[in-house]
């Protein structure tokens, strides 16, 4: 709670949010909003009438399509009223999917790619997705290149022209970091790095990876 008392306090300023409250009341944004209809906000002055307010921020866009639009208020309504459930995780849902469909279709007529879609309902969500998102591509990108380099130390292993002149701690650094044999002691960066430095050795001295 704030150190300082704050004037008539509501529960929220007492026991929610009191530095929140303080900066509201400060720029006249302590108003407690009673109806919303479109971009426009309402709430009830000391007399009981009701003050409307142009909505600029939207809920930072929750609520593009504006307050309690008719539709969404209508298919709302009907989904309450069938007892539609909500929050069943372990389980297909069919509207999800036909939006995720929708959204995928639209953006392959724009970029001629085929799409996964990932939905959420926050920032916060949004933001781990893409973090999620950036993961995996780079794992995709680490994988080529781990595949590049095991073909290429292969190609050498198997010439046996050069396999005499291949020290032998890099044989065993090949032997020991195959993908197959590739365990939790061996991260993806740790074994990129041991073939990059195994490559180096084998350049040092004076090789032709081609004829």
């Amino acid at each position: 709670m704030s150190p300082f008392p704050l004037p008539e306090a509501t529960d929220y300023q007492s026991y929610l949010k009191p530095r929140v409250a303080t900066l509201l009341r400060s720029v006249g944004l302590d108003k407690e909003y009673v109806r919303a209809q479109g971009d426009y906000l309402l709430y009830r002055t000391d007399e009981g009438v009701e003050h409307r307010v142009l909505d600029l921020v939207g809920g930072f866009g929750s609520t593009i399509l504006g307050h309690n639009h008719p539709e969404l208020v209508d298919l709302l309504s009907r989904a309450l009223m069938d007892r539609t459930p909500v929050m069943a995780q372990g389980s297909i849902r069919t509207q999800a999917g036909y939006l995720a469909k929708t959204l995928c279709n639209l953006m392959e007529e724009r970029t001629g790619t085929e799409w996964i879609v990932t939905l959420t309902n926050s920032g916060a969500e949004a933001i781990e997705a893409a973090v999620k998102h950036a993961m995996y591509r780079k794992s995709i990108q680490i994988d080529d290149i781990l595949e590049q380099q095991q073909n290429t130390l292969l190609e050498i292993l198997t010439r046996p022209d050069w396999k005499e002149h291949i020290p032998d701690a890099v044989l065993r650094l090949y032997l020991k970091c195959t993908r197959s044999e590739l365990d939790e002691r061996f991260s993806q960066q740790k074994l990129l790095q041991s073939y990059a430095d195994a490559l180096q050795q084998i350049l040092s001295k004076d090789l032709h990876l081609v004829d």
